[in-house]
């Protein structure tokens, strides 16, 4: 009997112990996972730089026939006429923004004028600056070639000159310019003579039927009279355009690359044909 009550004692006391000892070896709970500062934070989203695709134009409209500026004169892009449409101040200055990228077509209208279509080329997120039009009337450049130069601030004074096939051969510039009617001798005369920068200067040529009106080779360059530090042809932006019958039939931009005070244009046959030369060079042609 003192035996089984010996056991009963000792099995009493080792569960006493055990349980007094539990704590010991429980499992805490699980940490949250979203607690754990070894997880990996959940990465904050970024926006995508937004592309430019539209740049912007500016430049003057002026009277090809006397240089004088031409205020609210219509101006827009033919593919986007509703967004793009603007008008020239009272200087003839005008902006367009916002232009689609790429190879566009600008409108110039006036009434009393024959409207202008210039090829452009739009820059994204840049400004076309200098892209100066001269506008004509009808009667003014009816049944003869007109050829107008226009250019930027600098150099302040771009000069215009024609080697006409006269006889004798006649050198056509600010210093002797011409038959203002075109009914004598060189039956080409200079309109315009600027001498403060952007243009325009302007020539008219008479026609013989569908021609010029001598039937042999007329030359065309531009000289750089202004030669101040910093001052180049080409960086001038200067633009030649060609007419016949108000109708636009050539336009050149002047190189970028070259060296010399002179920009050999073009030149026009007797039929009518004409050939491009478009090259700076360090003297003037010659007949």
């Amino acid at each position: 009997m003192k035996i089984l009550s010996l056991v009963c004692i000792t099995l009493v006391t080792l569960l006493i112990f055990s349980c007094a000892d539990q704590s010991k070896f429980s499992v805490s709970p699980v940490n949250n996972l979203n607690s754990n500062p070894l997880s990996t934070p959940t990465p904050t989203p970024t926006s995508t730089p937004t592309t430019i695709t539209t740049g912007s134009i500016s430049g003057i409209v002026s009277d090809a026939s006397n240089g004088n500026a031409i205020n609210s004169a219509t101006l827009y892009i033919s593919a986007d006429q509703a967004t793009t449409q603007t008008f020239s101040a009272a200087n003839g200055t005008y902006t367009i923004s916002n232009i689609n990228s790429g190879t566009q077509t600008l409108v110039v209208e006036k009434i009393g004028y024959v409207s202008q279509n210039v090829q452009i080329t739009i820059t994204p997120n840049q400004t076309l600056s200098n892209s100066n039009v001269s506008l004509m009337t009808a009667a003014f450049s009816s049944d003869k070639y007109v050829i107008t130069l226009t250019w930027g601030s600098s150099p302040t004074d771009l000069d215009s000159h024609l080697l006409v096939p006269a006889s004798p051969d006649f050198h056509l510039y600010y210093q002797n310019k011409g038959s203002a009617t075109l009914d004598a001798s060189p039956f080409a005369y200079l309109d315009v003579d600027d001498t403060t920068g952007f243009g325009p200067e302007t020539i008219r040529i008479k026609k013989s039927g569908n021609a010029p009106y001598y039937n042999n080779l007329y030359k065309y360059y531009v000289y750089q009279f202004t030669n101040n530090e910093g001052e180049s042809l080409i960086t001038s932006s200067a633009i030649v355009r060609i007419y016949n019958d108000s109708t636009l039939i050539k336009s050149y931009n002047v190189p970028t690359s070259g060296s010399g005070r002179y920009w050999y244009v073009f030149d026009l046959d007797g039929s009518g044909n004409i050939t491009d030369n478009n090259i700076i060079q360090n003297a003037a042609p010659t007949l």
